[in-house]
């Protein structure tokens, strides 16, 4: 089976103000990169919002190359979508009745404002001082792509393992903004173990290496861990 789509380009969503974050903290200048497929409706009530999961991108379907500003982490295997088996013409996400959005998260390393970015107030990488993320500073995030795009309601939120979760927060913070909720092999919390093994987690991640090519091992390992957590 060939890909599901031709050729995809991310497309890039940049904040003008100040986005305040859950934490306390706020981040300036936010860019969010994201991808879309098929059409959206005359009526806007055709939208999919797909979140992916931990370790995912905004790259859900098709074949995409390259992402500007991301470098040797968009690896050969993010050259084909995450979901590309399900989403497309005539397949389980149809791109022929559905207009799907996929954005990579606030935080994330795939071309959205994350540790590896600049800080605009001291012109070097965020590195271990990036602020910590909830699952509602991502959902709130995205609705600014949604408000963009002119989308009032979504057809349905879908997302896999932590995908799931935050189709869960999506649905509690915004139940009149999307008609359904599709929420694959989630949690709607996680234990206080799990939550410890994160902050130590990300503190190897993002403090005890520097941000270099050496790092792309680094998260490799510790996304091997984390999902061993993650199954427990």
């Amino acid at each position: 089976m060939g890909h599901s789509l031709e050729h995809i380009k991310t497309q890039f969503y940049r904040h003008s103000e100040a986005f305040e974050l859950t934490c306390g903290e706020s981040i300036q200048e936010l860019t969010l990169a994201y991808e879309t497929y098929g059409e959206l409706s005359e009526n806007k009530d055709n939208a999919i919002l797909l979140f992916h999961a931990l370790t995912g991108s905004q790259h859900a379907a098709g074949f995409n190359p390259g992402v500007d500003g991301v470098g040797a982490m968009w690896t050969e295997e993010c050259h084909v979508g995450w979901w590309d088996s399900f989403i497309g013409p005539g397949r389980c996400i149809d791109t022929q009745k559905f207009f799907v959005i996929c954005v990579n998260y606030v935080g994330g390393c795939y071309g959205s404002t994350g540790p590896c970015s600049i800080n605009p107030l001291t012109g070097e990488r965020y590195g271990g001082s990036f602020p910590r993320i909830s699952a509602a500073d991502i959902v709130r995030s995205q609705m600014l792509v949604l408000d963009l795009l002119g989308i009032d309601q979504l057809h349905a939120v879908i997302g896999p393992s932590l995908g799931g979760l935050l189709c869960l927060t999506f649905a509690g913070l915004y139940p009149d903004r999307v008609k359904k909720t599709l929420s694959v092999l989630a949690v709607d919390m996680t234990f206080r173990f799990c939550r410890s093994y994160s902050l130590w987690n990300r503190s190897w991640r993002l403090k005890a290496m520097p941000i270099s090519k050496v790092a792309i091992t680094t998260i490799e390992v510790a996304d091997l861990t984390g999902g061993c957590v993650w199954r427990a």
